[in-house]
């Protein structure tokens, strides 16, 4: 299903052109279906193991590659229930936040 804010944002780039909003809610939906199939190695390695190291190569790979900041932070969120007594993890997700994160608020 397609995001509100996904739909309203093609909607306001095709002025209105009924056609013109099919297709590029084609090309949007086709677009988050090659992200998701991108995602999927990393996913399926934290199902067989929740190593930090994993955490971080799926962080990186989503701020590198996609330069997904929000997604980046839901994933150190995630790493931290499963590793929040790792001090390194905390300390690099911290500094994450501060020089990173800030930016979007």
């Amino acid at each position: 299903m397609y995001d509100f804010l996904l739909v309203k944002h093609v909607l306001s780039d095709c002025k209105s052109d009924k056609f013109e909003f099919l297709k590029l809610l084609s090309e949007s939906g086709k677009f988050y279906t090659d992200l998701a199939e991108k995602r999927r190695p990393y996913e399926e390695r934290l199902i067989q193991s929740s190593d930090k190291q994993v955490w971080l190569d799926y962080i990186n790979w989503e701020v590198d590659t996609n330069n997904n900041l929000r997604r980046a932070k839901q994933l150190y969120e995630r790493a931290l229930i499963s590793h929040n007594k790792d001090i390194q993890l905390w300390l690099s997700y911290v500094r994450f936040v501060v020089m990173k994160i800030r930016d979007l608020a």
